[in-house]
């Protein structure tokens, strides 16, 4: 099988800032499944990225998986969990009679 070889030269510089800011918006719009396909729709099957940022990312979420396993009530979905703690602020909700936040 022949590798093709691909175009680098129009690559394009992003922030930091910028990439967390459309992969928050695909998140909070569960967009994955759409953006995996139009990529590929366009011919685009892999990203070039350096491995420092891929390796930062893994770490993370392997930290973070690690985290919620240890927690993982039987059954329950560990991502459900940490929409659960959260109120959107980035803190945990206030600890009111009701739970609420």
């Amino acid at each position: 099988m022949s590798k093709v070889r691909m175009n680098i030269e129009p690559l394009a510089e992003v922030s930091v800032r910028q990439l967390s800011k459309f992969l928050k918006f695909i998140a909070q719009h569960n967009q994955w499944d759409e953006l995996e396909q139009h990529l590929r729709d366009q011919g685009c099957n892999k990203l070039l990225m350096s491995w420092e940022p891929i390796h930062a990312v893994a770490t993370i979420v392997e930290t973070k998986s690690h985290e919620l396993a240890s927690f993982r009530i039987e059954g329950e979905d560990p991502t459900t969990m940490m929409k659960c703690a959260s109120n959107g602020t980035g803190r945990p909700p206030p600890n009111t009679p009701d739970g609420g936040g």
